[in-house]
This record gives structure tokens, sequence and C-alpha cells, in this order.
């Protein structure tokens, strides 16, 4: 799906937005493909009890209150 800034989103599995992956899971995850243009923003709300796995491929990003990071796997607790 179109994100209002002008980003794609697909999802692999899981859920985002109003889109579910049709496939089925055994264990519940979500897995996003999130591309964005520069400026845009995507905002993407985990349950309390998961984790998430971040892969930057370019550019930069900020996830909760915090820097940028840039080029790097970043593990992203939900606070």
């Amino acid at each position: 799906y179109e994100t209002p800034g002008g980003g794609r989103v697909k999802v692999l599995a899981g859920s985002s937005g109003s889109v579910v992956s049709p496939i089925k899971q055994l264990t519940p995850m979500t897995l996003l493909d999130v591309k964005l243009p520069a400026g845009a923003s995507f905002r993407h709300e985990l349950p309390a009890e998961h984790h998430a796995t971040v892969l930057v491929l370019s550019g930069s990003a900020v996830f909760g209150p915090g820097q940028p990071q840039q080029q790097q796997r970043l593990q992203a607790e939900n606070a």
C-alpha cells in the first residue's frame, strides 16, 4: 500500500494498516518491506509483548525517541 508521504509498504507477513498478508503463521509476526522517499515517515505500532528488528539499507531512520541510525542493523524493543 501507499503511505500518505509517498512511501510504499509491502506486507509480507502479518498486517499493517488495513492490509493483511494471506500467509498463515505458526508464530505471530509482522514482516514489512518499507520504502520511503527522503523526509517521509512511517508509523507501525507493535503489541507490547513483541520485539522488532530493523534493517536500514540506505539513508537514516529514527525509532521512537532517539538519534538517527544510519545503514546498520538495529534491534528495537517496543517500549
